[in-house]
């Protein structure tokens, strides 16, 4: 065989295979048309409202109702009235009256007088607080000054120095004429010179009562 003729059938093997290819492809394109549903044309279509997914206007809002709590009732009713906090009560303000304000006003200066001395002033600062006390404290206040100053002081200096820091009234009966109160205070004695500086701590307890329409002191004791 010459090889002219080997060109001319490997030819007719290309184009064959070339029919055969192309009329495969277009086989199977007719079944595939043929066994396709029917597409609906635009006049098969039923017409229907157009939705826009971006117009928020006509999408209802959800309305957020209040959290009510609710008392519980019998089955079927519901109480919509809002619950409150049940109040707690609340310890009534102590009132203070003006005759306790007065009387603390009175007792800080008077505690003050009281308790600072020497011995060398003779007794002078009870001396000056006598007007203030009732007659049978002023009776027994004057035999202590008069017992103290009977006795023959020394020569060693010896002083007190009292601050009052606060006062209280721990009890007060104004329709009989009765008041206790407690003076802090802060005491400094000396005895000799400042070298030898003490200071303490002291209670000062006053009792109070009413005579001819007067708070006076019925009584100071040292705690």
């Amino acid at each position: 065989m010459t090889l002219r003729l080997k060109f001319i059938l490997s030819l007719l093997i290309v184009i064959t295979s070339l029919v055969l290819i192309f009329g495969t492809i277009k086989l199977v394109s007719y079944i595939s048309k043929r066994l396709a549903p029917p597409v609906p044309t635009q006049d098969e279509i039923a017409p229907g409202p157009k939705q826009d997914y971006f117009d928020t206007q006509s999408q209802p809002t959800p309305e957020v109702q209040p959290d009510v709590q609710t008392e519980r009732l019998p089955t079927g009713q519901v109480s919509t009235e809002p619950q409150t906090a049940p109040q707690i009560p609340t310890k009534p303000t102590q009132q203070i009256s003006q005759v306790q304000t007065d009387l603390v006003t009175f007792v800080l200066p008077f505690t003050e007088r009281f308790g600072t001395y020497s011995n060398q002033s003779n007794y002078e600062n009870l001396e000056d607080l006598l007007a203030f006390m009732t007659r049978p404290f002023k009776q027994t206040t004057r035999e202590r000054i008069e017992t103290a100053r009977s006795v023959k002081p020394t020569s060693l200096y010896k002083g007190v120095t009292t601050r009052a820091l606060s006062a209280d009234i721990v009890s007060i009966d104004e329709k009989n004429g009765s008041a206790v109160a407690i003076v802090k205070t802060q005491r400094k004695e000396v005895v000799g010179s400042n070298a030898n500086l003490r200071t303490t701590q002291q209670n000062l307890r006053v009792t109070f009562a009413k005579e001819d329409g007067m708070w006076l002191v019925a009584n100071a004791v040292w705690q």
